[in-house]
This record gives structure tokens, C-alpha cells and sequence, in this order.
């Protein structure tokens, strides 16, 4: 019988910002966010995860300074690795600065991007809410971080059944296709 697969990715398209600023983004791989030196590990991170991005000035060769949001923890980490999402209106440089830059940005909450890349409906329960997903369509979705479990089905193939469990500051960008 034919399966529905469930492709989970994490990332987002980078968006056209400036210098003068600071960013809310999320880190497109795992990688280590390192000290000034490049020589010593800060914070080992995921997939997924949200950072503040100080600003857009580079330093030790394409490397953004950035402050780990979800702990606390600052250094310096390849721009090519996180994925602006959301600027905000001055530059962050105190703790306070950073507080209130993450607070106004209101990205607390987990955010679901999902994307239907087949040619049929699908139907997908997550929680207690239910969706519908057309061919082609993509959808954004905030909810509470916490476990959720979910159902996935379309005419003709067996459900895909699972369980996520969403963090805070973080983003889950899936697509659905189907496989054989």
C-alpha cells in the first residue's frame, strides 16, 4: 500500500533588511555558536532555533554576532547559517535592549509553516485543530509550545500518525509530499 510521508524541515527565506537595525531569525542547520577567538564552543544549538542577530555587520570573515534566545548565551556564528525573519526597529545592546527586541517581535510562541506538495487535499489534525490543506497551498500557523499529536490522511493512502513536540522561539517548517 502506498504511504504518506511527512517531510519536516526548519527554515525560512531571508528577507530584504539593512544595517541599522537588529533581526529576530532561526539557524537554518546545528551548528555551535562560538566565542570572539572562534576557538572555544558558547552554546551548541538545533535546527530550528531562534536567535537575535545584534546587527547586520559582519566580523571574523561573514560571521554575525548573535544572542541565543532561548539561553541567553551570546557569540558569533556564520551568516550563512540563520535565516532572518523579522527585523526590528533599533539596535539591540543591552540585556534590556534584547528583552524588549524579542518581546516586540511577539515570535514567543512556536510557529508551523506547512506546505501541501501533492496534487490532493489533505486533511490534518493537529491537536484539537483541524485543517484543510489544498494541492499546492501553504499555511502558517502559531501555537502554545507543548506536545501535540497529529493525524495526516488523503483519499486513497493509510493515515500518518506522529507526535511534535513545539518549543518556544522556534520555527518547524514541513512539507507534505507523497512517497512510495
Amino acid at each position: 500500500m502506498k504511504k504518506l510521508i511527512l517531510l519536516i524541515t526548519f527554515g525560512l527565506g531571508t528577507l530584504t533588511m539593512s544595517h541599522a537595525q537588529s533581526y529576530i531569525g532561526y539557524l537554518s542547520n546545528r551548528v555551535d555558536i562560538m566565542d570572539s577567538s572562534g576557538r572555544n564552543v558558547v552554546k551548541k544549538t538545533r535546527k530550528g532555533d531562534g536567535v537575535l542577530v545584534y546587527t547586520l555587520e559582519v566580523y571574523h570573515g561573514k560571521k554575525y554576532k548573535v544572542h541565543h534566545i532561548n539561553s541567553g548565551k551570546d557569540g558569533f556564528i556564520h551568516r550563512e547559517h540563520v535565516l532572518l525573519e523579522k527585523s526590528v526597529p533599533y539596535t539591540a545592546q543591552t540585556m534590556d535592549d534584547i528583552k524588549q527586541a524579542i518581546k516586540d517581535t511577539e515570535m514567543r510562541d512556536p510557529m508551523i509553516k506547512m506546505y501541501n506538495n501533492t496534487d490532493d487535499k489533505l486533511n490534518f489534525k493537529f491537536g484539537k485543530q483541524e485543517i484543510e490543506l489544498n494541492p499546492q497551498e501553504r499555511m502558517s500557523m502559531k501555537l502554545t509550545s507543548g506536545r501535540y499529536y497529529y493525524k495526516l490522511k488523503t483519499k486513497g493512502y493509510d493515515p500518518y500518525y506522529g507526535v511534535e513536540v513545539l518549543e518556544n522561539h522556534r520555527l518547524y517548517d514541513w512539507e507534505f509530499y507523497i512517497g512510495k
